[in-house]
């Protein structure tokens, strides 16, 4: 009797269950599938180039995976800090900084502070500066080890993962740059190639290594500096995109004429944080967006665009773009558009003032 009860119980279930699918697959036979699809794909990569003027900060996130290249200068820290608090950050993975000059570890400090961090790396060079104790000490205080770089390591974050790509060696002397940590990021078909203030030295021993460095989008190494940035170096990567934390108007011509007309030799398109102010790239692992800065005032928008086509004049030599008229030029003038001055990093004479 217990026997036919049981059975007449299951009979039933079973009815029951088959009616809930059949009415589930009458409705959308594609459900299933569909939940499957969203399961694995409805993450997106998303690279932060946070805009801290002449100095270095990216967040980079993987739904709630996340991780912090630099942290800008010292004053940057509260910027940095309050960015990440603002794109929902709990907690970083890893936090890399690049090498120990202030404009790259500067406000690393407050990220420490602020953020349980589970790897922090830093190259094996020490500065016998105020701004690398703060961290230092910072690090003690939570306990948290130096992680040392080793070139072809790899290490996941969610569907992505990074390789370590630089330091090559362990001796360049006082010159901190070629011991920055480069990394390559890589999200199914597409990659991201970020190596701090490399300069030439570090940049043929990348080339040296085997690994394969080719890129979407490249940071601009060292802001853009000359030093870095050298013809092999771009043409191993072979970026489709470029993207320059600068500062306006800095001291140091950053980025260098030579570096961005290599770019755009190559068809690079370029991104500036100076202009473009924060960049936000996004992958879904095939295609890449970029989310830039807009000119609020449309009034505004449509005078630069209208003066973008407007005839200045460079030098050879010349770092600035100068009215036709401006003394300072010389016969070796060539002429261009605003817009072909601005890109390839001229700056406005302050002689003649042209437009800007």
């Amino acid at each position: 009797m217990k026997k036919k009860i049981l059975l007449s119980v299951l009979t039933i279930i079973l009815l029951y269950l088959s009616y809930i699918f059949i009415t589930k697959t009458a409705n959308n036979p594609n459900d299933f599938e569909n939940e499957v699809q969203t399961a694995s794909n409805h993450e997106k990569l998303q690279v932060h180039f946070i805009d801290v003027g002449q100095a270095d900060a990216t967040l980079i996130t993987y739904g709630d995976y996340s991780m912090l290249i630099d942290g800008g200068n010292v004053e940057d820290g509260e910027l940095v800090s309050d960015y990440l608090a603002d794109q929902g950050i709990k907690q970083l993975d890893y936090v890399i900084g690049t090498h120990p000059h202030e404009d790259h570890i500067g406000g690393i400090d407050d990220i420490v502070r602020n953020y349980p961090i589970n790897l922090f790396f830093m190259p094996d060079y020490k500065m016998d500066t105020d701004v690398y104790k703060d961290v230092i000490n910072e690090l003690v205080q939570k306990d948290l080890v130096i992680t040392k770089p080793v070139v072809g390591s790899k290490y996941t974050l969610g569907d992505c993962y990074f390789t370590i790509i630089s330091p090559n060696s362990s001796d360049y002397g006082d010159n901190a740059n070629n011991y920055s940590i480069g990394i390559k990021l890589t999200y199914k078909d597409t990659s991201f190639v970020m190596a701090g203030d490399a300069e030439e030295l570090s940049e043929d021993e990348m080339l040296k290594n085997n690994i394969d460095i080719t890129a979407d989008v490249y940071k601009v190494s060292h802001h853009g500096s000359y030093t870095s940035n050298s013809v092999g170096f771009l043409k191993a990567i072979d970026p489709t995109y470029a993207v320059i934390s600068v500062g306006k108007e800095n001291k140091y011509g950053h980025p260098n004429i030579e570096v961005l007309n290599r770019l755009i030799d190559d068809d690079v398109q370029i991104y500036r944080t100076d202009d473009n102010g924060t960049i936000i790239v996004t992958s879904d692992g095939k295609n890449i967006t970029f989310n830039v800065k807009k000119i609020a005032n449309e009034s505004n928008q449509s005078k630069d665009n209208d003066n973008n086509d407007l005839e200045v004049f460079v030098t050879e030599s010349g770092t600035k773009y100068h009215r036709k008229d401006c003394s300072y030029l010389n016969d070796s003038k060539t002429s261009l558009s605003l817009n072909e001055a601005k890109v390839s990093g001229y700056n406005p004479c302050s002689k003649c003032n042209p437009p800007k």
